[in-house]
């Protein structure tokens, strides 16, 4: 399994207002691709009083549209401490010729539909840093980080260099948690659970 560092803020703007934003600061639209994810879960592994347990205990049919078409079956792996924050996260993926043989495997093993998460990913970079803009079910937009940078030569050491570098552009964002959880909050819209 293969580990990575990376955060994650939601925003308030627009797709169009943090465009416009980023573009000021120097950012340039690097690449454009959608990803389309279905979770499966066991029914009896369905937990409403704790989300991120049943996604724990999910695994994912992934979909990356990118010019080519990229089908993968994948785990999500995330350890949190007390606070909820993402301390440790990984993934294991294999390639798949079809989706819904796929699914259809699963479906025998008893894990049904879940969630599905459209994202439709936005890369920008400027001269010394990398954002990808995640527009998800056409309801949240949300900016990532990730550790290890593909449009910049750059390798962040820590998640507060990562923050440090962020807030230095004055995007307005949630602030206080670098671990917005999409999945959890489509599962929770999906379940109708309040906050």
């Amino acid at each position: 399994m293969t580990f990575e560092k990376e955060i994650t803020v939601e925003t308030k703007l627009s797709f169009e207002e943090l465009d416009k934003v980023l573009k000021e600061n120097g950012f340039v639209i690097k690449e454009v691709y959608d990803v389309f994810d279905k979770y499966l879960t066991k029914k009896e592994d369905i937990d409403k009083s704790d989300c991120l347990k049943t996604l724990s205990k999910s695994i994912l049919i992934r979909n990356v549209k990118d010019g080519n078409d990229k089908k993968y079956i994948m785990y999500k792996y995330k350890k949190y401490n007390k606070n909820n924050e993402i301390v440790k996260q990984g993934s294991i993926k294999c390639n798949t010729d079809s989706l819904e043989k796929a699914e259809e495997l699963f479906n025998a093993l008893e894990y049904y539909k879940l969630i599905e998460i459209n994202d439709h990913i936005t890369v920008y970079a400027n001269d010394k840093t990398e954002l990808n803009v995640q527009e998800v079910n056409g309801k949240h937009i949300y900016i990532e980080m990730e550790q290890t940078c593909n449009y910049v030569n750059k390798k962040y050491i820590n998640v507060n260099e990562m923050i440090y570098d962020l807030e230095s552009y004055l995007i307005p964002y949630e602030k206080g948690n670098y671990y917005v959880k999409k999945a959890e909050i489509e599962l929770k819209e999906e379940l109708n659970l309040k906050e």
